[in-house]
């Protein structure tokens, strides 16, 4: 299982100057571009964490290049962010950027 998490870089400033409903509206418009990338590649969204969200590779499948799969969707995820960029620039005059990072573990199941 790999765990990939985002953050939106700098959010708390960037949201302290819109009025509460464009807080929502990025947030809800950057989510939306997020999950494709992450279904793409096999990946699942678990939690959303105020700007940020956690999600899940390797739980429905042979596990097969989960890694390789969750580093795929951070690439995807980055390339949908510079598309949002220009729209955050036209509407609020400024955008942001995103961090991305993920853990890979194996889970063994044995019995005693």
């Amino acid at each position: 299982m790999t765990v990939l998490f985002t953050d939106i870089r700098g959010f708390t400033a960037y949201s302290e100057v819109l009025p509460p409903h464009g807080v929502v509206h990025v947030l809800s418009r950057h989510f939306r571009d997020m999950g494709p990338p992450v279904t793409r590649f096999g990946g699942r969204i678990d939690n959303y964490m105020g700007d940020g969200l956690m999600a899940l590779f390797g739980l429905d499948d042979d596990g097969q290049d989960v890694p390789l799969r969750a580093v795929q969707a951070a690439l995807a995820m980055l390339e949908a962010m510079d598309g949002l960029k220009p729209y955050l620039e036209t509407a609020y005059g400024r955008s942001f950027d995103m961090g991305i990072g993920s853990r890979s573990a194996s889970c063994l199941n044995s019995s005693m």
